[in-house]
């Protein structure tokens, strides 16, 4: 699975707009740049689905109504797959029908902002959730490293031999283990 850097891309991390109307990408685009992040644009579901596998943003900003694939299908292909279920996904649209506004939410997304977007609701949402992403994965990190030695953990190391123990079976190829047990660290 492919991890993220240390963002040296921008201050904050990448973030993914999604609008069929160029406008709207267009201006949510420099409000977010303007915070610093590195901003990745794109026309419609189908497309945001190439530039998330080219990038892997910390978030997107997604319509719902887009053609191809609206926001909706965009959340559901991105929350089943194993390596962008964790992206937080803000869905910006002109529905502000409740029910609309829960389907984003049963569908994995973590916020709604309707339009007309107002630029310092989308600052603040776009920060808090950047934030968010952010910590959690600080978290994930120091649960699967040693914090003495900055070495994977038992947990992380028994997660990974599951996956090459895989990867070797289905490529019919050896599979080594190599344990040290150090005395007196």
């Amino acid at each position: 699975m492919r991890e993220r850097g240390d963002m040296k891309d921008c201050a904050k991390g990448v973030v993914l707009v999604v609008d069929d109307v160029e406008t709207n990408r267009v201006i949510l685009g420099e409000i977010i740049e303007s915070m610093g992040c590195k901003v990745v644009l794109a026309e419609n579901g189908t497309e945001a689905l190439e530039k998330v596998r080219e990038e892997l943003p910390h978030l997107v900003l997604t319509d719902i109504s887009m053609p191809e694939m609206d926001g909706y299908e965009l959340c559901r292909v991105l929350k089943a797959n194993a390596e962008t279920k964790a992206i937080p996904i803000i869905f910006i649209s002109a529905f502000d029908n409740p029910k609309d506004i829960v389907k984003g939410f049963d569908l994995g997304g973590g916020d709604y902002i309707t339009k007309p977007f107002r630029p310092l609701i989308v600052k603040a949402r776009v920060d808090t959730h950047i934030k968010l992403y952010n910590y959690r994965k600080q978290v994930e990190y120091q649960s699967r490293t040693d914090q003495l030695t900055g070495i994977a953990n038992r947990w992380q190391h028994d997660r990974y031999s599951i996956i090459r123990w895989k990867e070797a079976a289905r490529l019919q190829v050896p599979f080594s283990i190599c344990m040290f047990d150090i005395d007196r660290f």
